[in-house]
């Protein structure tokens, strides 16, 4: 087990952390997003657009999309532990928050204090997308 700090967070070895991947890297995530994920950005034009359609006011050329989250009693975004994953999808990353599944990483660049990279084998914990996800593309090896 290793202890070290990451960009000032602390981080244990044996304790999983927020896994980030490129949003293109895994086959099936977009199709995960639009099929269940919740797009944050057109959840804030509703609140201000008054139109009952939007085809002709909405338009998100970097939508972001979360996976396995649900709305609290405040109206808020909160991780849904029931989900099998909840992760924050992007346009170039993706941060998975929770999962059932991680793999053994390096941990991120600055950009992402205290946080795994999905792309590079290492000795920290990192939370990971199920292996249906993945569909044929490479990654890690999963444990669940």
């Amino acid at each position: 087990m290793t202890i070290t700090r990451h960009w000032g967070v602390t981080v244990n070895s044996a304790v999983p952390v927020t896994g980030v991947l490129n949003s293109n890297d895994a086959e099936f995530l977009y199709e995960e997003a639009f099929r269940s994920g919740i797009d944050i950005n057109f959840e804030e034009h509703c609140k201000e657009c008054k139109n009952e359609y939007h085809d002709n006011c909405w338009m998100d050329d970097e939508p972001t999309y979360l996976i396995g989250f649900k709305k609290d009693e405040k109206g808020e975004y909160v991780l849904d532990e029931t989900a099998e994953y909840s992760a924050i999808v992007g346009q170039q990353e993706t941060q998975v928050l929770s999962s059932g599944y991680v793999s053994r990483v390096r941990l991120c660049s600055p950009c992402f204090p205290g946080q795994g990279d999905l792309d590079t084998p290492g000795e920290f914990l990192a939370y990971n997308l199920p292996p249906e996800t993945w569909g044929e593309r490479e990654h890690l090896p999963i444990e669940e």
